[in-house]
């Protein structure tokens, strides 16, 4: 799923020219867009997802005094942060299992208000279900391809 080579079919109105480079019909150089696969598509949904509750159970947290507002907020905006960069690189290994832990982190943050233990279970079941389907489904397409 990576690059485009020479051995693969171009969509209709484009070709390789001399180089080896990708033209359309009128000469000019092309770059295709990379393949996402389902796994990548599936855990930046649910990244993006948990960034905007992330960004509200901040809010909560320091309007309940749950902890002090100003750790509430920087704990909020580095898991948000954290969180963009699992979302963005999510084709990584390395980015799958950070927001695994960001997985973790989530639930363990139910130790400050006890409803977060639901909300973080159900994103942990979501990004299981995104993390195990889409490899599944992106093998059996490459076993198709």
């Amino acid at each position: 799923m990576g690059a485009v080579t020479s051995q693969e079919p171009l969509p209709e109105g484009l070709s390789y020219d001399e180089n080896g480079d990708i033209v359309n019909a009128q000469g000019q150089r092309m770059r295709l867009k990379r393949r996402r696969g389902l796994r990548e598509s599936l855990v930046s949904i649910v990244m993006g997802c948990e960034i905007f509750v992330a960004f509200l159970v901040a809010i909560g947290l320091a309007g309940l005094r749950a902890v002090d507002p100003v750790t509430a907020y920087v704990g909020g905006g580095v898991f948000i942060l954290l969180a963009l960069v699992a979302a963005a690189r999510a084709r990584y290994t390395w980015a799958v299992a950070l927001s695994g832990s960001l997985q973790v982190v989530a639930v363990l943050s139910g130790l400050l208000e006890p409803i977060l233990f639901l909300v973080g279970a159900g994103f942990l079941a979501f990004w299981l279900y995104a993390v195990i389907m889409g490899t599944r489904i992106d093998r059996r397409n490459a076993k198709l391809a």
